[in-house]
């Protein structure tokens, strides 16, 4: 009597699981349509933060090489009070407390659009992180490199350029990778100065579906967020294989 009941249980749940997983997929199929559309904003703020550390994280660095008390005091401060703020903190302060600061010295800067704000937030937490990676990328280099610099009577900027420069960035590589990869995490806290990006837009698809599709929503945000990091990672996996120290081997 119960084996007919039993098989009968099985198959409905077994085409309830099969109807489950195709809607499912569909929705991620939607959901992942929809989210695409919200990547060029966030590949905009991940481009123009990661331009503004390396620049703005590469001039800092070479504090290293300066005997000036001044500028090493103003440095350190800077990658402390850094450290010690959080990046959804820091976008705020920067949204909300540079208008009005601007706005005491007479400059209007309310006209600014909301990804300046988000780009200079995340440009300046990840550039004292990046300064200091280079530190050490610049005290890895031997001191035989620098005195053969000294020998040839080259200026500072020279000897980085031609000599000290393309091994630093040899040894620096990984942490390149891994603040272009901090940097693309960061990005996703935006919302909070009113940016749609992509984290954004999927917290408002998640609400449109009253919760009902939240998990399978940010499922497919976290894929996106993952290749993003998968394709950094390949670039510079390839770029460490490809690496040579000049004069000597990989």
């Amino acid at each position: 009597v119960f084996v007919p009941v039993f098989k009968y249980t099985e198959t409905k749940t077994f085409l309830f699981l099969e109807e489950l997983i195709v809607v499912g997929f569909a929705t991620f199929v939607k959901v992942f349509q929809q989210l695409i559309p919200y990547l060029g904003i966030t590949f905009w703020i991940i481009g123009a933060s990661a331009i503004f550390v390396l620049v703005f994280g590469g001039l800092i660095s070479l504090t290293y090489f300066t005997n000036w008390v001044g500028w090493k005091f103003l440095y350190n401060g800077f990658v402390s009070l850094m450290r010690a703020t959080p990046v959804l903190l820091l976008l705020m302060l920067v949204f909300y407390g540079m208008p009005f600061l601007s706005q005491l010295v007479g400059i209007d800067i309310s006209w600014w659009a909301k990804t300046s704000f988000a780009i200079l937030a995340i440009g300046l937490e990840n550039s004292a992180y990046f300064a200091e990676n280079l530190c050490s990328a610049y005290a890895s280099v031997p001191q035989s490199q620098y005195d053969a610099c000294t020998s040839l009577h080259f200026s500072r900027f020279n000897a980085v350029r031609r000599i000290l420069g393309p091994q630093i960035f040899v040894a620096a590589l990984p942490n390149i990778g891994n603040t272009l990869i901090t940097i693309v995490k960061n990005s996703a806290y935006v919302y909070v100065i009113g940016i749609t990006d992509l984290y954004e837009q999927a917290q408002i698809i998640a609400q449109a579906s009253f919760g009902k599709n939240q998990v399978i929503v940010f499922i497919a945000l976290s894929l996106i967020y993952w290749i993003i990091c998968i394709a950094i990672q390949a670039l510079f996996a390839q770029l460490e294989r490809r690496r040579a120290w000049s004069g000597g081997a990989q």
